[in-house]
Formats: C-alpha cells, structure tokens, sequence
C-alpha cells in the first residue's frame, strides 16, 4: 500500500511540475509575444511619426523657399550715366588689355553684350572677372566707388552660391519675390543711374532663375556677368 501511494505521489509531483513548467513556459512565451508586440507597435508609431515630421517638415520648407526675398543695394548713384561711345571706344583701346584685340572675338561680343544691356546678373566672384563687365559696361568712370561692394565676405558668398548680384542701368529695384522656380524682380525705369543689387539666394541652379520686369509689365533683357 505504501508503495502504491509512493506511486501515486511521485505521479502527482511528476504531473505538477509538467503543469508548473508548461504553465511557466506559456507565461514567458506570453510575455515574450507581448514584448514583441509592444516593440513592433512602438516601431510603427515612429515610423508613422517620422513620416508625419518629415511631410511637415518638407511643407514647411516650401512655403519658406516662396515669397519676398531681402535685397540691400550695396551701391547706387542716381545720376550717372554712360559715357559717349567715342569716348568708351577710346578708353578701352588705349588700354594694354584690349587695344585692337576689342574688335575680335570673343572680346568684341562680350564688349557689345555689356554696352547694350541694362541687367546683368552674378553669381561668382573674381577681381579679374569683374574687370570686363565694369569696363565694357562703362563702370570705368565709377571704378573706385564699385569696389567697396566687395569684400571678402561678400566674394565668398557669392562663389559659395549663398548670394547673388543684379546690376541695373538706367532703373531702380522696387521688389524681388522667389516664386518657387524663378526670382521675379520689379524694377521702375529711369532717366539715368546704376544700381548693384545683393540678394541671398534660394536656389541651387548654375544659371540663376530670374525675370526682370517694369512696375508696367515691360519684360527687361537680363545678361548673366559671369564668363
């Protein structure tokens, strides 16, 4: 009798561990699915959080790229104007620069493009490089004063495309607006003067984006400076 019931017990202790070491095993297999659970939930709601930040993020980007853009003219002198062509011809040719070689290409198609128009924009800075616009242009007779637009600053800016330039002849800028894919400049046309006009730019093109029209509706030929 006592064997049996020794039988019986070592049954019972053998059937209650089975039951405690299943019953563990399911809680820990439980806990281990909810554990998972939690991780991939926790999971899509920063994902969907990251999706959400990022699409708020690239709205407001756009709606600050557009808009009116800050411009100070760093240089200005109302009553100028360009010298005769005799005397511009004569100045250009008496210099070691250009002498006769201004009436071969490619001087004499860079000298016409900066003696006809009346916009040209920038978007690099060199000492050397600004010598044709200015002398072509006929900025000779205002040389000292159009170099304090320069400094070094100002030079890095604009060949780190941080900045760009717009000079305008005979006219005055009233407004610049980014519209999302061009500067829309404004300008009121005048009697005579010069203008050197900085802008931070928003873009990252290589030819800057930009349309110059009169406060009447007048489309203005713009000219890039840089070569």
């Amino acid at each position: 009798m006592k064997v049996w019931q020794l039988g019986g017990l070592g049954v019972f202790l053998a059937g209650a561990i089975a039951i405690g070491c299943t019953g563990a095993a399911s809680t820990a297999e439980r806990q281990l699915s909810l554990s998972s659970k939690s991780l991939e939930d926790s999971l899509v709601l920063a994902e969907n959080a990251l999706v959400e930040s990022s699409a708020a993020t690239e709205s407001f980007n756009l709606t600050a790229r557009t808009g009116p853009v800050d411009f100070s003219v760093c240089y200005e002198s109302a009553e100028w104007q360009r010298p005769e062509t005799a005397v511009q011809l004569k100045q250009l040719e008496e210099m070691p620069r250009y002498g006769s070689d201004l009436y071969e290409e490619p001087l004499q198609s860079l000298f016409q493009k900066f003696w006809t128009h009346k916009a040209f924009t920038f978007t690099t800075y060199g000492l050397s490089a600004r010598m044709e616009p200015i002398y072509f242009s006929g900025l000779w007779t205002v040389l000292d004063d159009v170099w304090n637009c320069y400094d070094d600053t100002t030079g890095e800016s604009l060949n780190a495309g941080q900045v760009a330039e717009l000079w305008l002849i005979d006219h005055q800028v009233e407004s610049i607006e980014w519209t999302g894919d061009r500067y829309q400049v404004v300008v009121q046309p005048a009697d005579s003067g010069i203008q050197f006009v900085q802008f931070p730019r928003r873009d990252t093109e290589a030819d800057l984006p930009i349309a110059v029209v009169t406060s009447g509706g007048t489309s203005l030929s713009v000219a890039s400076g840089d070569w």
